[in-house]
């Protein structure tokens, strides 16, 4: 029973995920799509340059504490006090800081204006701690509902209310300086009506050092990560130019959209989801690959369906003034597939407590990238694509081969709950590449053959769900059908489970 109700509790979790997932990528894409035609790529880039490390800051400012208070088996009151003192004294000290080192970064990139969009947005760092500690809080609860009306409200009426308001209004890329400070302060004071903040000003050593260990472990990571993660940005920046970052920016966050999104359903909701069965490891593994074949065969396709169709993603959504992120684009699907089930193996390890193995393996990551980015921006930034490509290709290597030796799994395990993902994907982008083909130079209009290509990709994934070998899908359609087909009709609601019960010889 202890294990249904788990099971429950998870599935309850990662829909509600889903609902908030959805609603930020709806925004977040509506809202660029918007403001693109608006702004140039150059204001794009001005604010990638400075969220470089503004985000960073977030990350140290946190010190892990949300997720410290989430891993926890026993958290008491002077625990949370004492993580909320954490949060707040390591971000005021980081937004003095940020305030001094912001004339000297507009001075590397060759930009006065990046020193005063970095300043204004150091408001939302100082915020965004105060309420890391309060969304711990909730997750921990695994109370995904309020985290739902927390962002949701957040980005409608925060991001998206300012953004559009002052882009029209003729304020450049500060109305995408003043929407991000928007969604935060609206969703900390949110965060607190469900978990009121509250510190103390006498933290007892004990919980210091029981938070810090993890909870620095934590941050560690993440920082390298982040560094990770923003170095070809940092690299574009310093040797190529804004309009060069501005293209690769929107590129990358375009494909980050669905891989972040898809994953973010479940990464939040499976971090709390592993720390409650972290003693029981058989439980661990089967729920961990549960979730990685489910992602797989929803995810998979989505990407090879972007790579296949990229040309028309980015001049139907953005204009022709954005063609040249298309190549960059393309590789960047790539990464996409690899990152996914990267981002899905990072929870399960750090659940374990084996945070410090995931910290050392960033650490290397971070080098390899660093290296293959400066060598490749003469070429342009396709071929900083493909060099976050292969670095990313090494790390997700190296944290399978650990996940898979902490769950006391095989490689070949491993890659069998993936293949329906793959199988899937294959079709799709074969069905996807033979319409282009039919197509090319037949119709002119971007925005139609964008239009055109979604429906192709999405009645290619449904044939495929559905119509593809039992035998070489597996039961992962029939366990999505089992958990999700109460939302269609008695009568489809059978066929389907028959269908992928059954297979098509």
């Amino acid at each position: 029973m202890a294990a249904d109700t788990h099971t429950q509790r998870t599935i309850r979790g990662a829909n509600w995920n889903m609902m908030r997932v959805i609603v930020q990528t709806v925004v977040s894409l509506g809202v660029t799509i918007v403001v693109a035609r608006i702004l140039p790529p150059e204001d794009f880039g001005l604010l990638a340059t400075a969220m470089i490390f503004i985000g960073l800051a977030e990350i140290i400012s946190a010190m892990g504490m949300g997720a410290a208070v989430v891993q926890r088996k026993n958290l008491d009151e002077i625990a949370i006090r004492t993580a909320n003192t954490l949060s707040v004294l390591i971000g005021v000290a980081l937004v003095a800081l940020i305030l001094l080192v912001s004339e000297p970064v507009a001075i590397f990139f060759g930009d006065e204006r990046v020193g005063p969009v970095i300043r204004v947005l150091s408001i939302s760092l100082f915020v965004a701690a105060l309420s890391t500690v309060s969304r711990g809080l909730i997750m921990r609860r695994m109370d995904f509902r309020r985290l739902f009306i927390v962002d949701s409200i957040g980005h409608v009426v925060g991001y998206a209310g300012v953004v559009i308001v002052m882009a029209v209004l003729g304020y450049g890329v500060w109305s995408l300086v003043m929407g991000t400070i928007a969604t935060t302060v609206l969703g900390s004071i949110l965060s607190f009506v469900y978990e009121p903040f509250r510190m103390t000003f006498t933290p007892e050593k004990s919980r210091l050092k029981e938070l810090l260990s993890f909870g620095g472990g934590v941050s560690i990571s993440s920082v390298v990560g982040y560094f990770a993660r923003n170095v070809d940005f940092f690299v574009i920046g310093k040797f190529l130019d804004q309009i060069m970052l501005g293209l690769y920016s929107r590129a990358y966050h375009l494909v980050n959209l669905p891989l972040a999104k898809i994953a973010g359903t479940l990464t939040n909701v499976m971090f709390s989801s592993y720390s409650e069965v972290q003693d029981d490891k058989e439980r661990l593994r089967q729920v961990y690959f549960r979730v990685v074949s489910v992602t797989a065969l929803m995810a998979f396709p989505v990407f090879v369906g972007m790579l296949v169709s990229g040309q028309y993603i980015i001049t139907g959504m953005y204009g022709d003034n954005w063609i040249g992120a298309v190549p960059a684009f393309q590789v960047l699907c790539l990464m996409g597939l690899i990152r996914l089930v990267l981002i899905l193996t990072g929870p399960v390890i750090q659940a374990m407590g084996h945070v410090h193995a995931e910290m050392r393996r960033q650490i290397v990551f971070f080098v390899l990238l660093t290296a293959a980015c400066i060598v490749a921006v003469p070429e342009g930034i396709a071929a900083v694509g493909f060099a976050v490509v292969g670095a990313t290709l090494w790390l997700y290597l190296s944290m399978a081969n650990l996940a898979i030796k902490l769950l006391d799994s095989n490689w070949i395990e491993f890659i069998k709950v993936q293949l329906p993902g793959y199988l899937l994907a294959a079709f799709v982008g074969l069905v996807d590449a033979a319409v282009l083909y039919l197509l090319e130079g037949k119709i002119a209009s971007s925005e139609l053959m964008l239009l055109i290509m979604l429906v192709t990709s999405g009645l290619a994934y449904l044939i495929g769900f559905f119509g593809l070998p039992a035998s070489m899908m597996g039961d992962v359609p029939g366990w999505v059908l089992g958990k999700y087909g109460h939302m269609l009709p008695a009568g489809l609601r059978g066929w389907a489970l028959k269908r992928v019960a059954t297979g098509v010889e």
